[in-house]
Order: structure tokens, then sequence, then C-alpha cells
């Protein structure tokens, strides 16, 4: 295909050279010819950076720092590689930067291994690649919301409906979280009624449908096929906890100012109270856990923003609320040192530094190397 397209003029123009050029030296890592692969990447770099083209600048430099690495230019790779985030960040998004990263992920691996503090950017996007979800963008405002925080609420069509069995908004959470929207009905009557496989647990299951059935529009209900029963697809039903979880997929793809708003925007949503506040299953109580680490992590990475873009008190704000729910957040207590430091309180690094060791100690573990290093940096 490559070869086809420079047989038909892509060649002569820079921006679809370069387009050659970068696809080409992909091509080349992929078959360890990597000395070419440097050649063609290092070519449309240059001709990249002459016109002034960022778009593809850092999925180019990624390429070029996993050549370079292979070749033993270790010093060249370290800088090119930085030469991609720089770009990535110019342009307020991580996108591009993540997918080329995707492709050969032991450049932001290394690029992360030369930074002193698990703060640095590289470590964020060593994260997000460690971690991803699927990036999910809905353009219009599904017909069903289910308010997941606090007490369930369900609107349709921007109004409020009330099934008569609070079963029944329990069943139309666990689909909307369920692979596919799919569950099985013995696995929705083990998750809903304790594991009461039983004719009482599958009449109340068959009440509960028939309430939420009842309750929805035509073609918003779930519809069955065997044992198998199936919700609707996000364009037409969501949960404010999936929009809330699928906003921090966004925000991971995005950087600055963007990045906060997006992030204050899902924990926002988060503020309402716990997940189905009023419902009690194991089930339930398991994705709480689960949501309050994402919403924890969501709100370290927000603090680490906004004290980067100076916006102290609003860092700080943030990193308070993590210790609050979490006090061996590590990641939060190296923020609020710096916080405190950058305040001019040298009583409160010290007091900061002495509550962290204290959190440690009830977990029987030492303060951090890197947290000691950071005291003695800040107390110079």
């Amino acid at each position: 295909m490559l070869a086809a397209a420079a047989a038909n003029g892509v060649l002569d123009y820079a921006l679809t050279r370069e387009t050659w050029q970068m696809w080409s030296g992909l091509s080349m890592l992929l078959q360890n010819r990597d000395a070419e692969a440097r050649d063609y990447l290092t070519e449309c770099l240059r001709s990249m950076q002459k016109g002034d083209c960022h778009l593809d600048l850092p999925t180019a430099a990624v390429y070029l720092a996993e050549a370079q690495w292979r070749l033993g230019l270790e010093d060249e790779s370290d800088a090119t590689a930085d030469l991609a985030m720089a770009s990535a960040s110019m342009q307020g998004t991580q996108h591009l930067l993540l997918t080329a990263l995707a492709d050969v992920p032991s450049v932001a691996a290394r690029a992360a291994d030369t930074k002193s503090s698990r703060m640095s950017p590289w470590h964020e996007i060593l994260a997000v690649l460690s971690g991803q979800r699927p990036v999910r963008v809905n353009v219009s405002t599904p017909r069903l919301v289910l308010e997941e925080f606090g007490e369930p609420t369900l609107m349709i069509d921007g109004n409020v409906t009330r099934p008569r069995l609070t079963k029944s908004l329990e069943l139309l959470s666990y689909l909307l979280w369920a692979p596919n929207r799919r569950a099985t009905r013995e696995e929705l009557v083990r998750a809903l009624f304790s594991g009461r496989n039983d004719a009482a647990g599958r009449s109340y299951l068959r009440q509960a449908l028939y309430r939420l059935r009842e309750a929805l529009p035509e073609g918003l209900s779930p519809v069955q096929d065997g044992d198998v029963f199936q919700l609707v697809g996000a364009s037409l039903a969501m949960g404010s906890a999936q929009q809330a979880v699928d906003l921090i997929a966004q925000a991971g793809r995005q950087d600055g100012e963007i990045r906060l708003q997006t992030l204050s925007r899902a924990l926002s949503s988060a503020e309402r109270g716990p997940y189905l506040a009023t419902i009690s299953s194991e089930w339930v109580a398991e994705r709480r856990v689960a949501l309050r680490e994402t919403f924890v992590s969501a709100r370290v990475d927000a603090a680490k923003l906004a004290y980067r873009m100076n916006r102290y008190r609003e860092a700080k704000g943030l990193v308070d609320s993590v210790l609050r729910e979490d006090p061996y957040r590590e990641q939060a207590w190296r923020l609020a040192i710096t916080l405190a430091h950058a305040s001019g309180s040298d009583d409160a690094v010290l007091a900061l530094y002495q509550r962290y060791v204290m959190r440690m100690g009830e977990l029987g573990v030492p303060p951090a190397d890197e947290v000691r290093r950071l005291l003695t940096q800040l107390r110079r």
C-alpha cells in the first residue's frame, strides 16, 4: 500500500510526503528494520518542524524515539520523547500521543524512568496507558438517563419517571453497566436477590422487569431472547455513573484547562451522594468501591493539573478532599507538601510531613524515599 501511494505521487507534496514517511517508519519498526525506520522518521520530523506542521508531530516523534533507542541512541531517544510530550501539550490534547504510545509503550516507560518525580506528565501518561478505558463520546442527550448518585432517579425525555418497585431501578442500573448491556436470567437473580436462584427469586425478577417495562416507553425497555436480557445502546440510555467514568476517560486524552474542566464535570456529578445510595445489594457495594477509587484518582489528577496552572487554592481543596477520603494516598501527600511550600510556609511543610509519617506508620511502612527527598529539596 505504501509503495502504491509513492507510485501515485504522494511524495510530490510536503504534507502527504510527511504522512508517508511517518507510516513507512512505523512499518520499518514493526519489521525490526530500525535503521531504515530512523531515517524515514528523522526526515519526517525535520520536514514537520521546518513547515511548522504540529498535528502529527507527537506521533512521528514517538516512533522516532523508539527507533533511536533500538539503535543505542539513548540520549537522542530521551530528547525526542520529550519533544513528543511538549508538542502534545502545546496542542492541548494527549489523544495522538497516546495512540502512538499504544504502538510502542516502552517509550513512555523509559521516559518516565528519566524523571525524578512521580508527578511528571510521563508518569501520568503511563498511568493512562496501563489502565485505559474505552473513550465514549455521546453527541446528544440520551432519552433515558438514570441518576445513580444519591437516591436513584429515572428521567425519560427530561421528565422524572418513578417505577413502582425500587428493584426495577436496580435492575436498570445493573443492565446499564453489564458488558454489552446483556445479562442472563441466572446472573440477574444472583446479583439482585442475593443468589436466591429459586422460584421466589425468579418471580421477583419477573415483577421487577414488568414494572420497569411499565415505566419505560416503547423502544427503551429491555428485550428478551430466551434467558438473556439486553438494554438499548448508549445513544438512547445512559447512567450518570457511566457518564462520569466516560468523562474521566476522555480527560485522559486531553491536557491543560480542557482536561481540568472535563475532570471537574465528572467529579461534580459524583458529589450528589453515594452510588445508588438507597440500595444495599452486594454488587452495588462492590461497584461503590470501584467508583470511589476511580474518583479519588481523578481528584488527584485534577489537583496536579490545578497546581501546574498555579491555581493553588483549587489544588489544595482537591488534595484535602482526597486525603479526607483516603488518608494513605501517597501522591496526595506529596502534592500537599509541595503546595504548602508554594504558599511559603515551612512550618506547614513540616507539619504535613509529620502527618504523612504518622499515616504511613499506621500501615507499618516507612516514608517513601521520594517524599524524603522532596522534603530535603524544599527545605534547602
